[in-house]
C-alpha cells in the first residue's frame, strides 16, 4: 500500500462482497471488514510480512455475529472478514495479523460462513522477536515526524496519552479528508504531516502507524473495507470498491492490538455514515455510492434478484436444480435457463446503459493509458484483480512474465509519478499518455492489431 493506491480503488462502484447476516447487522461504526494486514515498511510502501504464522488468540467481550460472505473474484488467497473473526471455514488458514486465507486464489464467486465478534481483546501476549517487526522503521526518513514522536514520549506520557496527544494533533491542525490529496514525491510522511496535510485514508494510517512506531509502540497497517450500504430489497448488505479503507492497529501492553482510524479524528462521518458523508462537496465518487434517485433503487433491486439467483445456482447442484424447477412446472430446463439467461443480458444492458448516461464525464487521458496497458496485460491472461494497487500489480506481472519486467516497471513507474508524484500541467497529460501508449506496444505488440489499424488513429497497438 502506498499513497494513492486505495484512492483510486475508491473510484469504483464495482460491488467486492455482499454479507447475509443471520440477525441484526452490527452498527455501521462496527463494520469493520479486515483484509491483508501490512508490517513490512520500506520509507514508501507498506506489504505483508513473508513467513508462516498462525492463528492470533481472539478473547470475545461482547456479542457474537453469524453471517455469511458471498465473495466476488479477486484472484487473490485473502478473504474477508469481520473484525474480529473467531472461526475459520474448511479450507482455508490464518495468516499474519488474523488474515483469512484460502488454499488457491479466488477466482470464481466465493460463499463462505463466520463468526465474529465486533468487541474482542487481540493477543494480548507479543513475543519479543514479533514486537521487534512492530517497531521496525527505515533510518533515512521521515525526520520531522520521527522527531514529534520522540517529544511526545520525552513527556513520559503513558501509550494511551499518547495515542490522545496524536490525535489531538490531527483534530487541532487543519488536516483535509480527501480523495484527491497532492503529489507527495519526496517524503511522503513528512510532506503529508507537516505541508499538505491533505489525504485519504492510506495517509492518515500509514502516517499514524510511523508516528506510533517512532515514540516505540508496535503499530502496524490493516487494509479491508469500511460500512457497506444494507440493500432493502433483499436484507443483506452490499459492499463496494468504493467502500475501500487503511486504518492502523497498535499494540498496548496488557491490551493486545487496538483500532486506531486515524481518518476519524478529521472525517467521523466516513466511520458513522459513508464515504459519501465524509467527503467535501464536488468530490469525484462513484455514482452508486452518492445517489438516491430511481436508478439506484432500480439497480438494488437488480442487484436482490441477481444475488438471490446467485446463492441459488452456488447452493444446489445441477440435479437438484433441475428437481426444484420440474417441481415448480418449469420442466423444460435448457429453454428455461436460456429464457433467464436471455432476460438477465436485457437487464443488465439497461441498468448499464443508464449508469453510463448518468456518470460520463471526461477522462484523464493518464488514466485511460493506464487502463489500456492493463488491458493488454489481461488479454495476455495476466489480469489486474479488483483492489489490486499498480505497484503490486507489477510485482505480480513481473515474477510471471520475467521478460517483461523491466519494461512493466518502467510504465508503471511513469504513471506513479505523473499521476502521484510530480503533477505536470493538464496539457501535458495528453502527451504523456500518448508516450505511455507507445510504451505499451513496445512492450506487448499485437502485429495482427498494428496490420488492422488504419492511417491517423490512434496509436494504440
Amino acid at each position: 500500500m502506498a499513497p494513492g493506491d486505495i484512492a483510486q480503488l475508491s473510484l469504483s462502484a464495482e460491488v467486492a462482497f455482499r454479507v447475509e447476516f443471520e440477525d441484526e447487522p452490527p452498527r455501521p461504526e462496527q463494520r469493520y471488514w479486515r483484509g491483508p494486514v501490512l508490517s513490512s515498511y520500506d520509507g514508501r510502501v507498506w506489504r505483508q510480512a513473508p513467513g508462516p504464522s498462525s492463528a492470533a488468540a481472539v478473547e470475545r467481550r461482547g456479542e457474537i455475529v453469524r453471517y455469511t460472505i458471498q465473495l466476488e473474484p479477486h484472484s487473490r488467497r485473502w478473504l474477508l472478514t469481520l473484525d474480529a473473526p473467531l472461526t475459520a471455514p474448511a479450507g482455508t488458514r490464518w495468516s499474519d495479523g488474523l488474515l483469512l486465507e484460502a488454499a488457491e486464489p479466488v477466482y470464481e464467486r466465493r460463499r463462505y460462513s463466520l463468526a465474529s465478534a465486533p468487541d474482542y481483546r487481540l493477543e494480548p501476549t507479543l513475543p519479543p522477536q514479533r514486537k521487534a517487526r512492530y517497531l521496525a522503521l527505515p533510518a533515512d526518513v521521515h525526520p520531522r515526524a520521527k522527531a514529534l514522536a520522540a517529544s511526545w514520549r520525552r513527556r513520559s506520557l503513558s501509550d494511551r496519552e499518547l495515542l490522545a496527544t496524536a490525535a489531538d494533533f490531527f483534530r487541532r491542525h487543519d488536516f483535509v479528508y480527501t480523495l484527491s490529496p497532492p503529489p507527495l514525491p519526496q517524503d511522503p510522511v513528512d510532506q503529508f504531516l507537516f505541508e499538505t496535510r491533505r489525504g485519504f485514508c492510506e495517509h492518515y494510517a500509514s502516517a499514524f502507524a510511523v508516528l506510533m512506531r517512532a515514540a516505540g509502540i508496535p503499530a502496524r497497517v490493516v487494509t479491508g473495507y469500511l460500512g457497506g450500504e444494507i440493500n432493502p430489497a433483499g436484507n443483506y448488505l452490499i459492499v463496494r470498491q468504493s467502500d475501500a479503507h487503511a486504518w492502523t492497529e497498535v499494540w498496548l501492553e496488557g491490551e493486545g492490538w487496538v483500532r486506531v482510524d486515524a481518518t476519524s479524528f478529521i472525517a467521523p462521518h466516513r466511520i458513522e455514515r459513508s464515504l459519501a458523508a465524509a467527503l467535501p462537496a464536488g468530490e469525484p465518487i462513484p455514482f452508486l455510492a452518492r445517489s438516491e434517485g430511481f436508478l439506484k433503487r432500480l439497480h438494488l433491486q437488480w442487484d436482490a434478484l441477481n444475488t438471490a439467483w446467485n446463492r441459488w445456482v452456488m447452493g444446489y447442484g445441477p440435479e437438484l436444480q433441475q428437481q426444484l424447477l420440474r417441481r415448480i412446472g418449469l420442466i423444460d430446463w435448457p429453454r428455461t435457463i436460456a429464457a433467464l439467461t436471455a432476460l438477465t443480458a436485457l437487464a443488465l444492458g439497461l441498468i448499464a446503459l443508464l449508469l453510463l448516461r448518468s456518470t460520463q464525464r471526461p477522462a484523464d487521458p493518464l488514466v485511460a493509458a493506464y487502463a489500456r496497458f492493463c488491458r493488454k496485460l489481461a488479454r495476455r491472461q495476466l489480469p489486474r484483480a479488483p483492489g489490486e494497487g499498480p505497484r503490486d500489480y507489477a510485482e505480480r506481472v513481473a515474477a510471471a512474465r520475467p521478460e517483461l519486467a523491466e519494461q512493466v516497471w518502467a510504465i508503471t513507474a511513469l504513471y506513479l509519478r505523473l499521476r502521484y508524484g510530480v503533477e505536470p500541467p493538464l496539457h501535458h497529460r495528453s502527451q504523456a499518455a500518448a508516450a505511455a501508449d507507445q510504451a505499451v506496444c513496445a512492450v506487448i505488440p499485437s502485429g495482427a492489431a498494428l496490420a488492422r489499424r488504419p492511417a491517423g488513429a490512434h496509436n494504440l497497438c
